[in-house]
């Protein structure tokens, strides 16, 4: 029996020293700009930056990836502008694109695009010093955003409509956005050259944000009423604005302390000695139990020497 016992815990340990082997982790680390070339070409669900990585020509996006910056590293652009695409990193039609924790730099253009039906979600990410707009959103593109900052880029989020693109581009404020250090230009701008017939316009019950509409501007506003962002004049595109409606936790555990501390105290102080006594009663009884059993189990090691 104890053989077979051994057997069994020694198949356990071997199932799961080859655990590891059998599902390896979906990610890679990278350190240069080759390297995020290579993991993008391959199928890691997740790239960590390992440092921060100069990237020499624009990124295209083409299958769907986590670019995790650990909160330390980022993409600097050091490339010319120009005509074509020249955003940092692009998410193609179809891809969704997630940036978590990381900075995007320097770009001639945009530091991050979701084209033509592709999506980015940007959670945790700071796009800096940019030369068009920190995102643009393309055609039929959505940007979701959980956590932003914006800071120093020639202006905000754009909508717009460009070459090849179709559809109607959409921002989901699903979460926090900082541009109180997006000093330049419009916060929220849509390509008047590009003819953008609509945008959409979204915020979820996670975002302490509303969007408003009137006299061709759409406005971002907290749930104080303070004016985050601004549009540029848009009185020709429509504009479909949804606010869900933001949770509030705190409602319901107020009424629970209220009621519930009182009504056992009320039964234990009516009948203070019962309780006692039954407690003794068990009490007692567990213990002439326990020592039933001893004396049993010494009357039986007696009679077997």
């Amino acid at each position: 029996m104890k053989s077979k016992i051994k057997g069994m815990l020694g198949v356990i340990v071997f199932c799961v020293m080859l655990m590891p082997v059998m599902h390896p982790e979906a990610q890679t680390i990278v350190m240069d700009e080759q390297g995020l070339t290579d993991a993008l070409a391959g199928t890691e669900t997740e790239i960590i930056l390992g440092t921060d990585i100069t990237t020499t020509a624009p990124i295209d996006v083409q299958r769907d990836v986590t670019i995790d910056g650990g909160g330390q590293f980022g993409i600097i652009a050091n490339y010319a502008g120009g005509g074509g695409n020249k955003s940092i990193l692009t998410a193609h039609p179809g891809v969704t694109l997630t940036l978590k924790d990381i900075v995007l730099s320097n770009s001639p253009k945009y530091g991050v695009q979701a084209y033509n039906g592709g999506t980015v979600v940007l959670d945790g990410v700071r796009i800096q010093n940019s030369n068009f707009g920190a995102a643009l959103v393309n055609g039929g593109g959505t940007i979701i955003v959980k956590d932003l900052t914006l800071w120093d880029n020639n202006y905000g989020i754009e909508f717009g409509l460009g070459d090849h693109a179709t559809g109607t581009p959409s921002l989901i404020i699903d979460g926090t956005i900082d541009f109180t250090k997006q000093t330049k230009g419009d916060k929220l701008y849509v390509a008047p050259e590009d003819n953008v017939q609509a945008v959409n316009v979204e915020t979820t019950a996670n975002a302490p944000y509303q969007f408003t509409y009137a006299d061709g501007v759409f406005t971002l506003t907290d749930n104080e009423g303070n004016v985050v962002a601004t549009s540029n004049d848009v009185a020709n595109t429509e504009v479909n604005v949804t606010n869900e409606e933001t949770t509030t936790p705190e409602e319901p555990t107020t009424d629970e302390p209220t009621t519930t501390p009182e009504e056992p105290a009320t039964d234990e102080v009516a009948n203070p000695e019962t309780a006692d006594n039954v407690l003794l009663y068990v009490a007692l009884a567990v213990l002439g139990l326990g020592a039933a059993v001893v004396a049993t189990r010494k009357l039986a090691k007696n009679g077997a020497r």
